[in-house]
């Protein structure tokens, strides 16, 4: 996962910490309302709460549908 330094320190994590990157990532979908609107929250953990970028959460939604089979775990869910 990758941060700005300022999104890191606003949600207290150290982003060259592998564990705390992950959890920092899952909190900030979590923010953002991965559970209402998965696109949009991925849209926003790219490029902002203000400018969420469809087209980069379009890309890793399709990535992630394509690998959900070959990971054992449920894409999208």
């Amino acid at each position: 996962m990758q941060f700005l330094p300022s999104t890191a320190q606003g949600i207290g994590i150290n982003p060259y910490n592998d564990q705390q990157a992950i959890f920092g990532a899952a909190k900030l979908l979590t923010q953002f309302g991965y559970k209402q609107n998965p696109l949009r929250a991925i849209g926003a953990y790219n490029g902002g709460p203000g400018n969420p970028q469809y087209g980069y959460a379009n890309q890793v939604m399709s990535e992630a549908n394509r690998l959900k089979g070959q990971l054992g775990g449920v894409a999208g869910a």
